[in-house]
């Protein structure tokens, strides 16, 4: 006699009774990885949460690229023209 007691813990979806059924999770592969994913993607986020642009300062939104120093493509054309600046300034002196 089967008994569907359990649920998934990503979709709700029914875990049906067998031998393993007591320590499963998911009811598939495939919402394991799904869950997997969007806890590795909320840990992301978490981790960007506290980053601020590199020219005026103000926090970087957590869904820019990881790698991102700047918040606008605006600051990052400010930032290489000061660059710029500078490079030519030791140059002459």
């Amino acid at each position: 006699m089967l008994s569907f007691t359990d649920h998934c813990r990503f979709c709700g979806g029914v875990i049906p009774v067998t031998k393993m059924s007591n320590i499963r999770l998911y009811c598939s592969p495939k919402c394991c990885c799904a869950d997997e994913y969007r806890l590795r993607k909320a840990a992301r986020l978490d981790a960007r949460a506290d980053r601020v642009c590199g020219w005026c300062k103000t926090p970087i939104p957590a869904e820019v690229h990881g790698l991102a120093r700047y918040c606008t493509l605006r600051c990052a054309v400010h930032m290489e023209n000061l660059r710029k600046r500078e490079r030519r300034k030791r140059a002459k002196t």
